[in-house]
């Protein structure tokens, strides 16, 4: 390995991050159920 161990735990992490993120995009179910933030960012600026 040429990479250190924090530089490759992070390149890790990017990429479970995006592979978790496209199969909620890719799956209904879990689109439906997660909170939208934008969502909240709106409910909370008109209180």
């Amino acid at each position: 390995m040429t990479a250190d161990l924090p530089t490759r735990l992070a390149e890790l992490e990017n990429q479970v991050r995006v592979a978790i993120k496209e199969h909620e995009s890719a799956n209904p179910a879990f689109a439906a159920t997660r909170p939208r933030p934008d969502r909240r960012r709106r409910q909370s600026s008109t209180t």
